[in-house]
Parts: structure tokens; C-alpha cells; sequence
């Protein structure tokens, strides 16, 4: 079984996490209680974007219909809900990944490997070139 190989995705995804929990903690020291941020986090939506996606995952979680996925996103952004995993119970799976973490790293990684297969490197990239560095 190979890597998932989704460092880029999985580092810009971290970094907007923390990007946003700083920028509300700002808002709430300048005393802004008008503006608020709503984090997004789908799985995997049934959209062109995801078409070849593998992975023993799809059989745990189902895919998203997407419009589900926008009645959430507006529900989320109307009550001004900070934090909004679709669905809720992906939050609990990434809890349980820390906790696998703390006692094997690799394990965690086996059983990334097995539930994602060959993840992001299945999808079918259209009108993308790609290019070898």
C-alpha cells in the first residue's frame, strides 16, 4: 500500500486552522462581537473533484451529496458556528487519530494507509498538467 501523498493539502488545511483561531482571538480582544468565522471541514463531497477517489474510507463514511453539504454550510454560517465537520462524527475519527498517535505513529500512518488507499493520487485531474520538479 503507498502514501496518501497529500502533505500540501493536509499543511495548508492546518495552517488555515490556526490562521483562524488566531484571528478570532484578536477579534475578541478588539472587542469585536459582530464578525464571526466559520470553519468548514467535508469529507469527501460527490463532486467531479473527488471522481477515482479509492479507499476502503468510502465503505466507512459515505460520500457527501452536495447538496447536503450547502444546507450544512449555510445552517453553520447563519448560527455562527465556529467549528463544522460534515459529517459530525469525522471530528471523533480525528480525535481518535491523536490519541492512536500518542501510543504508535505508526500505526496511525497503517491505518491512514488502509482506509485512504490510494487516496488524492486516484483522482482523475482534468485540464491539469502535470509536472515533474
Amino acid at each position: 500500500m503507498t502514501a496518501v501523498r497529500n502533505s500540501d493539502y493536509a499543511a495548508s488545511k492546518a495552517a488555515l486552522m490556526a490562521f483562524f483561531d488566531s484571528l478570532r482571538q484578536e477579534l475578541v480582544d478588539e472587542g469585536d462581537d459582530k464578525t464571526s468565522i466559520t470553519n468548514i471541514y467535508p469529507y469527501i463531497i460527490n463532486t467531479t473533484l473527488f471522481k477515482g477517489f479509492s479507499g476502503l474510507a468510502l465503505k466507512v463514511i459515505p460520500i457527501l451529496k452536495k447538496e447536503d453539504v450547502a444546507k450544512r454550510i449555510f445552517d453553520a454560517v447563519y448560527f455562527k458556528e465556529q467549528e463544522v465537520y460534515i459529517p459530525w462524527y469525522t471530528n471523533l475519527l480525528g480525535i481518535g487519530m491523536i490519541i492512536i498517535r500518542s501510543f504508535s505513529e505508526r500505526l496511525r500512518i497503517k491505518i491512514i494507509q488502509v482506509l485512504m488507499g490510494d487516496g488524492m493520487k486516484s483522482l482523475e485531474c482534468r485540464g491539469l498538467e502535470h509536472q515533474k520538479l
